[in-house]
């Protein structure tokens, strides 16, 4: 979580200091926006403590193709808990992985 952090506060703080910086330029990244995404979904979470089951898919969706920005308690509660109901993740295409990972986290009553 804290390089998720990291990377969404380098473009708040290019905005916030825009006036003193005015020669400072952002690289834009198409990628950002997914984590602008996932920043929305944690802090969602955080906030409400609840726990949507589509916003929970994108967020392991996200934190499978992008592990390093996942905590190693968070990568072992949501590893095991789809080992247990026998779900295989590898190798799952993104439009194959949507209707497979929310079936699994339903059953294992995750969401």
């Amino acid at each position: 979580m804290k390089r998720l952090k990291t990377l969404v506060s380098r473009s708040e703080n290019f905005f916030k200091h825009a006036d003193r910086d005015a020669n400072e330029v952002l690289d834009f990244s198409p990628e950002a926006t997914e984590i602008f995404l996932l920043d929305a979904v944690v802090t969602y979470e955080a906030l409400t403590q609840e726990v949507v089951p589509i916003l929970s898919t994108f967020k392991a969706w996200m934190f499978l193709k992008q592990p390093h920005l996942m905590s190693e308690r968070d990568k072992e509660k949501v590893v095991d808990a789809i080992r247990q109901k026998g779900v295989n993740l590898d190798g799952v295409s993104k439009a194959e992985f949507f209707p497979v990972y929310m079936q699994a986290i339903l059953q294992l009553g995750i969401a």
